[in-house]
C-alpha cells in the first residue's frame, strides 16, 4: 500500500533538537533528507559536524541497566525521563560505580598477594620457629621445599652419612614429604646438589611474614576472611543503591537510547 507523504522543514536553535525529536519525529514514520540538497537556495548552512553526544553515555548506561536486570523485577517507569536528567543520572550513578571498582581492584590486588602467601607457608606449619630469622640466617642457608615420598629414606642415609644438613620434616601427604633443610653456607653448592639429584623441589618464601609459620599463617588467613568481607560489603553497598533507584536507571537508559539512535 502506497501511503502519501508530506514535506515538512524543521527549523529552530540545535539545543532544542533532542525535545522536538522526542515530542514529534520518533513518534511517526520518517524518512529523513539531506538539508543541504532541499534548501540548497539558502545560504549560509553548514553540515553539523558532531559526532553523537551520547555514544559514550550510552554505554555507561546500558552497563547499569544490565547490572540491574540481573537484580530481577524491575522495570522503568512509565512516565518518559528527561534527557539531561538521565544523562546526570547515568554520569552520577557510573561515577560510583569507577570508585567502587578501584577500590575493589585494591582490595582484590592485595587478596591475591595474601592468598599466595598462605599457599606458599601451608605445607610448613609445623615448623616453629619464627620464619623472618630463617630468612635472615648469615653464616647457614636454608631451602624449603618438598622432597618425594620415595625418595625421602634415601635422603635420611645420606644425613646418617654425616652430610653436613638438618632436614626438619614439616608435613606429608601422599606424594611428598615437606619440610626446610639447612646446610652451612661453605657446604651449599653440594649439598643442594645431594638434594636436586633426590628431586627435591624448592618453595621460594617471601620475607613477608611475622612469627612463626602458623602465626602468620593465621594471621593471613584473618587477613583473607577480612578482604573477603570488605569486597562482599563493596559489591552489595553498590548494588543496594541500584537496586534502590531500578526504575529510573531502567528508565535512564531506555531514554538516552531512543536520544542516541
Amino acid at each position: 500500500m502506497v501511503e502519501k507523504m508530506k514535506f515538512i522543514s524543521i527549523v529552530g536553535p540545535k539545543e532544542e533538537i533532542d525535545r522536538v525529536t522526542s515530542q514529534y519525529l520518533s513518534r511517526y514514520e520518517i524518512q529523513l533528507e539531506n538539508t543541504l540538497s532541499e534548501l540548497k537556495d539558502l545560504k549560509n548552512i553548514t553540515p553539523c559536524a558532531d559526532s553523537n553526544p551520547y555514544r559514550g553515555v550510552l554505554a555507561r548506561a546500558e552497563e547499569l541497566a544490565g547490572r540491574v536486570r540481573e537484580i530481577g523485577n524491575a522495570a522503568p517507569s512509565g512516565k518518559r525521563m528527561e534527557t539531561q536528567a538521565a544523562v546526570a543520572l547515568t554520569e552520577e550513578l557510573y561515577a560510583e560505580l569507577e570508585k567502587c571498582r578501584a577500590q575493589k581492584s585494591g582490595l582484590e590486588a592485595e587478596r591475591k598477594k595474601v592468598v599466595e602467601l598462605l599457599v606458599n607457608i601451608r605445607p610448613f606449619q609445623n615448623l616453629h620457629y619464627d620464619v623472618a630469622s630463617i630468612l635472615h640466617f648469615k653464616h647457614i642457608k636454608f631451602r624449603f621445599g618438598k622432597i618425594p615420598v620415595e625418595s625421602y629414606s634415601k635422603l635420611q642415609e645420606y644425613l646418617m652419612d654425616d652430610i653436613c644438613s638438618i632436614f626438619d620434616e614439616c608435613g606429608r601427604d601422599e606424594n611428598y614429604i615437606w619440610g626446610v633443610y639447612f646446610v652451612p653456607a661453605a657446604e651449599e653448592e653440594k649439598v643442594d646438589a645431594v638434594y636436586a639429584s633426590l628431586h627435591f623441589e624448592r618453595t621460594f618464601i617471601d620475607d613477608d611474614y611475622e612469627g612463626t609459620v602458623e602465626e602468620a599463617y593465621d594471621k593471613l588467613t584473618a587477613r583473607k576472611r577480612e578482604l573477603d568481607g570488605k569486597l562482599r560489603e563493596l559489591e552489595d553497598t553498590f548494588q543496594d543503591k541500584l537496586e534502590s533507584q531500578k526504575s529510573k536507571v531502567l528508565s535512564a537508559a531506555q531514554t538516552i537510547t531512543e536520544s542516541s539512535e
